[in-house]
């Protein structure tokens, strides 16, 4: 059972404007990692994003330079 705030990969894939294979390749490679309910599944809750958003941010910035 996923917590009520939870967000599915396919939505968060979404709201990242990534796919969801990439989301999967970014969970492996601990750069947005997922969490795991009872039953195994993934989800993500809205810090994640915030916290994905983020790093994007500082990225951008430092590319800059």
């Amino acid at each position: 059972m996923y917590p009520v705030e939870s967000i599915k990969p396919q939505q968060m894939a979404h709201m990242l404007g990534i796919s969801v294979r990439r989301l999967q390749i970014l969970d492996k490679m601990d750069i947005v990692p997922a969490r795991r309910s009872d039953t195994d599944r993934r989800y993500y809750l809205i810090d994640d994003y915030y916290k994905y958003q983020e790093l994007v941010r500082k990225r951008k910035l430092q590319s800059h330079r």
